[in-house]
């Protein structure tokens, strides 16, 4: 050509995509100039098959049938979609809100987010239904009491009036009555105790000694089947006094002249702090009660004391004489079954042993155990007997009054991780010399027998308190 550009060469395998300016194919010749081999011989020489100035091939439109080649080198076939026009905007003016509330609530409805806090909400209510149905049987299940704590407050206020919240049985019920009472002190409000659970209680306690005193504690007196604590006040109307100060009349006579001279600042912010810390339903840590000691036992103590026949039972048994421990058992596991406390738990027969090794004079040992748990008291005792063979052993088991009444008089007392001898050996501090607190040793916040350790908050700080410590890992039957 006259371009001076050297001429289009085809391949001999007939490449159809080389396409010249001119639309002109031209034939090639051979290049022998190389040398070959018998396996590779030189190619034959052939005129190259004229083809189309486009690639081959079929171009398929977006909306259409396929086109054959050949097609021109200057003009591309092309798809012009043009969108169908859209349809007039309806004339009904009220459709454009309506449809918009419905586009916004099927997005919402289904959105997934939505799908999962509905059925959460609807479980919710599922689970709150079903709680209120099983309430009667649930109480009766201490550990349904103990999660069901961790949520709610010893006390609840009403139009002014503080009332205790009670759960589980006699000994938890105290310290709610307890704490409740303080705060309605602290606030200066009125206080009343409400009733308790009354139905968890044995009916063969609280026998009251004529009709007439039977009708107040059945239908007044909120502890009316929770001997020997039927007496306590009912309700006090703490508006409009100092509740700042100490009441000197709960005080023991060795107390007063400290009591006098406590800083009226330093008892306010005592107070402050006591109203500041909201604790779980039980209440049960000493902190509580620690600076108003004396005067619950002021309240509970004369409803006690009013069990003259009990007391008189107690005082024959020898329960003041130095040379007897009373030792009170708990077995709830073995008791109770499924419907034990599972923070509750029984203590090895190591702690009994420490307490004798401890004493060093004991000669008679009482076991106060409940009447369900013979079987698991008289295994104690023979155990107590085979390490100490001198030791008398004596299994106390009678009535709530009668078993409360021996620890709640006894010189030296041999506590269990229970509530209810916890109070016989805290308000029955007059009559005592030693008691025997049994002390969880320390675990780490993760291991799961920490969970055991919540009797160590209520031990008081009293030089009559001695610690005795156990521990619930590899423990011996």
């Amino acid at each position: 050509s006259g371009s001076g550009r050297p001429p289009h060469k085809s391949t001999a395998s007939g490449n159809r995509g080389g396409c010249s300016a001119t639309g002109s194919t031209t034939a090639t010749t051979p290049d022998h100039s190389h040398s070959h081999d018998n396996n590779h011989p030189p190619p034959t020489t052939h005129h190259a098959i004229p083809q189309p100035p486009l690639c081959s091939g079929t171009i398929h439109l977006y909306l259409g049938r396929p086109i054959p080649p050949p097609y021109p080198s200057w003009r591309l076939p092309t798809a012009r979609l043009t969108p169908p026009p859209s349809p007039p905007f309806p004339q009904r003016p009220w459709l454009a809100p309506l449809s918009l509330i419905t586009m916004i609530s099927s997005m919402i409805l289904f959105n997934p987010i939505t799908l999962v806090l509905s059925a959460a909400v609807a479980l919710y209510f599922i689970a709150r239904w079903l709680l209120i149905q099983s309430e009667p049987f649930l109480k009766h299940l201490q550990i349904y009491q103990v999660v069901r704590a961790q949520f709610l407050r010893p006390y609840a206020i009403v139009e002014g009036v503080v009332w205790p919240r009670y759960t589980n049985q006699l000994g938890n019920n105290l310290f709610q009555y307890a704490y409740a009472r303080l705060r309605a002190r602290y606030l200066g409000v009125r206080f009343r105790a409400g009733k308790l659970n009354q139905d968890v209680f044995h009916t063969d306690v609280a026998k009251l000694a004529n009709g007439k005193e039977k009708a107040i504690g059945e239908n007044a007196n909120p502890f009316a089947k929770a001997a020997p604590f039927e007496f306590i006040d009912a309700e006090c109307d703490y508006t409009g006094k100092n509740y700042f100060t100490p009441v000197r009349s709960a005080l023991p006579e060795e107390m007063n002249a400290r009591a006098a001279t406590s800083v009226i600042g330093e008892e306010i912010k005592a107070d402050g702090k006591f109203l500041s810390i909201e604790p779980n339903a039980f209440a049960q840590d000493f902190i509580f009660y620690e600076r108003e000691q004396w005067l619950i036992r002021k309240w509970m103590c004369p409803s006690v004391d009013s069990h003259e026949k009990e007391a008189l039972q107690a005082d024959l048994m020898g329960v003041e004489r130095d040379d007897t421990i009373v030792f009170h058992l708990r077995f709830a596991g073995k008791v109770e079954g499924i419907f034990a406390d599972p923070t509750y738990h029984e203590l090895p027969m190591k702690f009994y042993t420490d307490v004798l090794k401890q004493h060093g004079r004991c000669a008679r040992a009482i076991l106060v155990h409940d009447p369900k748990s013979r079987q698991a008291a008289a295994d104690v005792a023979e155990r107590l007997k085979r390490f100490s063979p001198s030791v008398k052993i004596i299994q106390q088991c009678a009535s709530r009054v009668e078993d409360f009444m021996v620890m709640y008089r006894a010189k030296h007392l041999a506590l269990s991780v229970s509530t209810f001898a916890w109070w016989a050996g805290f308000l029955g501090h007059k009559f005592k010399s030693t008691i025997y607190y049994p002390t969880h040793v320390e675990v780490a916040w993760y291991n799961p027998r920490r969970l055991k350790t919540w009797y160590n908050k209520l031990l008081p700080r009293d030089n009559k308190y001695v610690s005795v410590y156990y521990t619930t890992a590899g423990q011996s039957s």
